[in-house]
């Protein structure tokens, strides 16, 4: 599966940061799950 969208560095600090509510978080977790280079990021932002 090839991903063409990712989450902005915006979401990507809210979602590490538990700024998200839970139905905005769904998307990018699953996304994530997806995604090695997002997870990479929210790492590096933790």
């Amino acid at each position: 599966m090839r991903l063409n969208h990712h989450p902005n560095d915006e979401l990507i600090f809210d979602y590490a940061s538990g700024a998200l509510g839970e139905a905005r978080s769904l998307p990018i977790a699953t996304h994530l799950a997806l995604c090695s280079e997002c997870r990479r990021e929210v790492h590096r932002v933790e």
